[in-house]
Formats: C-alpha cells, structure tokens, sequence
C-alpha cells in the first residue's frame, strides 16, 4: 500500500535530506573545531533549515544506515533499536558534555563557550529531534504488531532532547543575565545619558542578538530574549529599589530616559517584536 511504500523509504529521505543545498558531508575534523570554515552547514527538514555542526551530519547519516540494517536483518530488528537508542542517548550525552559541561574548552583548545557555540548544539539537538520520528515510523513497518510496544522506548529519547535543548536556551539567558546584573550594579541614576552602563547593556543584547538570530528558529528567538527582557526586569527593580528610585520623584526623567534608550537599540533587532515597548512597561507597571 501507498503508506506501507512511504515508509520502506524513511531511509532514504533521512539520506537525500543530507544532500540539499547548503549541507555538506563534514569533514572529520570539523567536529572539533567549532569556529572553522567548515564547523557549520545547513540541514532543511520538513521545509525548515537547520544550521548545525558537522556532528549530526554523521549521525543521521549513521540513523540512515541503522534503517537500512533493520531493511537486510529484519530477524535482529530489537537488537537494531537498542544500538541505535543507544547511538542516540550517546550524542545527546557527549553534546552536553562539550558544550553545557565546557568539556570542548579542554578538549579543542577554546578560550570560552560563546553563545553562538550554545545556539548551534540546540538546533543540532532540534535537527535530530526532527528526524526521530522518521525513524520510527521505519522501524514500527519492521517490528510484528507483538513488538512494537518496544518502541516507547524512543520517548524518553525524545524527552531528553527536549530537556536539553531547554537547559542550552536557558545557559543563554543565564549569561545575559549575569551580563544585564554587573552592569546594573554599577549604575547609578545621574547624567550623563545614556549612562556608560546602560551603553553596556545595549551592546551585549545587540552582540547576542547578532549571534542567535542566524541560527535559532524565530520561536526560539523570542522565546529567549523574552525571558532575557524578563530577567533584565527583575533586576532593574532590585537596583530601583536599592538607589530607593520611585516613579514620579526626582530621578524619574532620568530612568525613563536609559529606558527609551535601551528600548530604542532593541526595537531595532529583527524579529523581536515590541520587546522595546515591554521595556518601557517595567518603570509605569513595576
């Protein structure tokens, strides 16, 4: 049948989406170099594009050859599983090693994990996630019906993709955050303005920005810069209250203007929409 011929091909889908413009077979070394000319390459799954690492090139090229093994040993087909979830919760493990655990600071010889760093093994994690499911679907066409409930073992698999991909998003809030902090806690509000802090703050945003936008989904995007906007918030107020700051005293005019200024620069990054203006609601709706 049509949907049975639809999977015998999974395989083959995984393989050719690795072909398309702007993805390149990696060579071995650019899995360890992350700044190198051939450290990054495209992936387009399901008409999103992907900007990702060497690394999981090879592993959807190695899903690839897992289908195809399941193809020619349909007998070993549990065994297949087990060795390729195993494949898969290693590269989720090892990817949080290098980047989250800075273990590729050691190992590749990096002065630091930078943002883009962290962008980049998420949306690795994002590639394979959306991968997965082809390859179950392959697998079930393959397992008689007595079988198939061992493929809920791809569901913590899933999960810890997510858990992950959510840990890495919220390391780049975190570092924002520690950013906006050692900026705020030397602020205080008096001329000249916009104050050298406020500066500050502006420029890391814009950088992080600059790093994120070419490489995170636009969900993604917002999604961080919204808890960042959040976090600079919680922030502002404990500095507010520290220098006992009020809306409508002396010193209003003064917040209000580092406000418009940073909400000025932000209203400037692409896809961010009315992040400036939730700024600018911090000082009137604390």
């Amino acid at each position: 049948c049509a949907t049975r011929h639809c999977h015998c091909h999974v395989m083959k889908i995984i393989a050719e989406n690795l072909k398309l413009a702007g993805a390149r077979a990696p060579s071995p070394h650019s899995a360890s170099r992350p700044n190198g000319p051939a450290s990054k390459s495209h992936l387009m799954v399901r008409g999103e594009l992907f900007a990702v690492a060497g690394a999981p090139l090879f592993l959807l090229k190695m899903v690839s050859e897992y289908c195809q093994c399941v193809n020619d040993m349909p007998a070993q087909a549990s065994d297949i599983l087990n060795r390729l979830l195993d494949l898969l919760r290693l590269f989720n493990k090892r990817t949080g090693s290098l980047v989250l655990g800075a273990e590729a600071r050691r190992s590749t010889g990096l002065k630091t994990i930078t943002a883009k760093h962290l962008a980049l093994a998420s949306r690795c994690l994002d590639a394979v996630l959306s991968y997965l499911p082809l390859a179950r679907a392959h697998f079930q066409q393959r397992f008689p019906v007595r079988q198939r409930i061992l493929l809920t073992e791809f569901d913590p698999v899933f999960q810890d993709y997510r858990n992950h991909r959510s840990e890495i998003l919220n390391k780049l809030v975190s570092m924002m955050e520690d950013t906006t902090s050692r900026y705020l806690s030397k602020w205080e509000a008096k001329a000249p303005i916009p104050s050298a802090e406020f500066q500050g703050i502006s420029k890391q945003m814009c950088k992080l920005h600059e790093s994120l936008a070419p490489v995170l989904s636009p969900d993604q995007l917002e999604l961080v810069f919204n808890n960042v906007q959040l976090a600079f918030r919680t922030h502002f107020l404990l500095h507010v209250k520290r220098l006992a700051i009020s809306p409508g005293g002396p010193q209003h005019g003064i917040v209000s203007a580092e406000l418009s200024f940073l909400a000025e620069h932000l209203n400037s990054l692409e896809g961010l929409p009315e992040i400036g203006e939730s700024l600018m609601e911090i000082w009137h709706h604390p």
